[in-house]
Order: structure tokens, then C-alpha cells, then sequence
């Protein structure tokens, strides 16, 4: 199981597109947070968080004064005989 998380200043479509692609490639899927209000630039989030050979709980981000960046909150559980 692995976590891949953090500010991957991945603003713009471009770089958006490449890293998605990226994660997608390599296994990942992404935590879409409920509700969604992690820093966007240029209308694209630069905060991810994508997982794999892991179930999705439950996720949030949450609205803060104190960073610039929102905090992202995902809780995972193990994949009972993930596939190799």
C-alpha cells in the first residue's frame, strides 16, 4: 500500500494533466476531498493526495487562516489480499 501526498505545485493545465497522468500511469487513484476546498492557482488544486492497493474511507479538506494552504484529511483501510 502506498500514500503519495503533498503541495505538488502542479497549478496549471499543463502540469495539472501531467500529473494526473503521472499517477494514473503509475497505479494511483486520488483523493478528491468532500468537500473541496483545497488552494487552487489558476483554477487547479496544488495539494493532492493519491493512494494505492488501499480502500477510501472518508476525506475532507477544511478551510484555515492560519496557512496558505488548506489542510487535506484522508482516512484508508488495508486491501485484504490486494493484487501484486
Amino acid at each position: 500500500p502506498t500514500v503519495l501526498a503533498g503541495d505538488f505545485a502542479a497549478w496549471g493545465n499543463k502540469r495539472s494533466h501531467y500529473l494526473l497522468q503521472l499517477a494514473q500511469q503509475s497505479g494511483f487513484d486520488e483523493v478528491i476531498p468532500a468537500p473541496d476546498v483545497r488552494l487552487r492557482v489558476l483554477s487547479e488544486p496544488v495539494d493532492h493526495i493519491f493512494y494505492r492497493k488501499l480502500n477510501l474511507q472518508q476525506s475532507e479538506s477544511k478551510s484555515t487562516h492560519s496557512s496558505d494552504h488548506n489542510p487535506l484529511w484522508a482516512e484508508f483501510s488495508v486491501v485484504k489480499n490486494p493484487v501484486r
